[in-house]
């Protein structure tokens, strides 16, 4: 059986995830929450078990607001008073820009490129909630500037899968301060004005098997006590990984192959790299 468009594979994958979300999983929380200040590579975890659906509430999205359906993603997460609450987005192109302030589930139902969520001069997403996650959208950030992207991460571990994520404005990805640390999973990270993802102020989390292309600066830049995992990424772009001004981190299993400059290491930051090509 399909599950909102998805495939029974992906289904079983969204609802382990989930659980692993809303901390009912037995999988170790130092996945999404690492602590140590130079960590070495992180083994492989099992899937989640799938569970059983506690019949959460679901709310639905359509940008032609058909029946009950919300017109708008902001006004479905504000409607989702009970934490866990699933909302689901039927194709269209929202222009919105979106807090996840809540635990909530966010999931595209169909192709993901034809639900959209754009923004001009300012982020997209900005997830302040302790946990939620956000599936099979495409997240544009377009206009102008420098500071501004498709996703900022300012605390929480939100799990971002699945998802086409652009920005013409900044870097797409921002992960900052001490209490982010989300799980980016088989994205597209891509064409960025400046950096893939980019990591800061004792920012921590997860990158995994993401493609990180065209963006104007490095696929992933750590710096001020940033501190990510980042692991089976491809990453094409003038510089790979940049680490800087006390950045930390983990980095296992990416092919920086297709960059002019894979590394760029210095000012007491610190890196374990381990089965990359190159690795040095």
């Amino acid at each position: 059986m399909a599950w909102h468009g998805m495939a029974d594979e992906h289904a079983r994958w969204a609802v382990g995830t989930w659980a692993l979300v809303l901390g009912v999983s037995t999988v170790p929380v130092t996945e999404l929450r690492p602590s140590d200040p130079v960590r070495p590579p992180v083994p492989d975890v099992p899937e989640p078990a799938p569970v059983a659906d506690p019949g959460r509430p679901r709310l639905v999205v359509d940008a032609g607001a058909v029946g009950s359906a919300y017109a708008t993603i902001g006004e479905a997460i504000r409607a989702a008073v009970v934490p866990g609450t699933l909302i689901t987005v039927k194709p269209g192109i929202y222009r919105e820009a979106l807090e996840i302030d809540r635990v909530v589930e966010i999931v595209g139902e169909g192709d993901r490129a034809r639900i959209a969520v754009e923004v001009t001069d300012t982020d997209a997403i900005t997830v302040t909630a302790d946990r939620a996650a956000v599936r099979n959208l495409t997240v544009r950030a377009e206009g102008c500037g420098d500071t501004s992207g498709a996703v900022w991460v300012q605390r929480g571990r939100v799990v971002i899968e699945g998802c086409d994520l652009t920005s013409a404005i900044g870097s797409v990805v921002y992960i900052t301060g001490k209490d982010s640390a989300p799980v980016i999973r088989d994205c597209q990270i891509r064409d960025g004005q400046g950096s893939g993802v980019r990591v800061w102020e004792q920012g921590q989390g997860t990158i995994e098997k993401c493609v990180i292309s065209g963006n104007a600066n490095a696929g992933v830049a750590i710096r001020t006590g940033g501190n990510p995992i980042v692991r089976d990424c491809g990453i094409r772009s003038q510089w790979g990984i940049t680490v800087r001004s006390d950045g930390r981190g983990s980095v296992s299993g990416c092919d920086l192959t297709g960059t002019t400059t894979p590394w760029w290491i210095e000012g007491g930051a610190k890196v374990t790299r381990t089965g990359n090509r190159p690795n040095a």
